[in-house]
């Protein structure tokens, strides 16, 4: 049987057997898009994952109207473009090796993550807090604060709130924006 080296180098640095990778995500895709080769690296050694989307990405008419050729009118219909992202974003996790079940989402309104802060986020920081510590990641991967996008430079906020919270021991000891 061949023998697993002790460490994967990804373009993110190198990830040993102890790691416990979460990636947090603004929308379905973003994680693959910014950490697939990181997250297929983990998967090939068995590195716990978690990736959570901070929300379903149900709230972009002009890719439904591009992809299925139809305005979206009403809130079923952002439903259902969320839930397809959710489920393209799960196929390419799967070939990544990320497996469904590290899969979750915060299910915050997409385009409004801002709001959400600006509302006292509590509950937002809540649901983070307790994903952190469910999952007790060593090296965590999120949005750039200085991004453009304003549900990536949020998401960004939510997990500096988050990581506030935490006890000294209880933080990531690397965090890759």
């Amino acid at each position: 049987k061949e023998r697993k080296p002790e460490s994967v180098r990804t373009s993110g640095g190198s990830l040993t057997p102890d790691e416990r990778v979460m990636v947090i995500a603004p929308h379905p895709d973003d994680e693959t898009l910014a950490a697939g080769e990181l997250l297929a690296g983990a998967a090939s050694r068995d590195i716990p994952i978690s990736v959570l989307f901070v929300t379903d990405g149900e709230n972009n008419p002009w890719a439904q109207l591009a992809c299925e050729g139809r305005w979206p009118f009403g809130p079923s219909d952002r439903r259902h473009w969320g839930a397809r992202r959710h489920a393209e974003a799960r196929v390419a996790l799967a070939r990544l090796g990320v497996l469904d079940p590290a899969v979750r989402s915060l299910c915050l309104p997409d385009q409004h993550v801002t709001e959400c802060l600006f509302d006292g986020g509590r509950g937002s920081v809540e649901s983070l807090v307790s994903a952190l510590h469910s999952f007790r990641p060593t090296l965590l991967v999120v949005p750039s604060a200085s991004d453009v996008h304003p549900d990536h430079s949020a998401t960004a906020l939510l997990v500096d709130l988050a990581l506030a919270r935490l006890d000294r021991g209880e933080s990531p000891r690397r965090i890759l924006e």
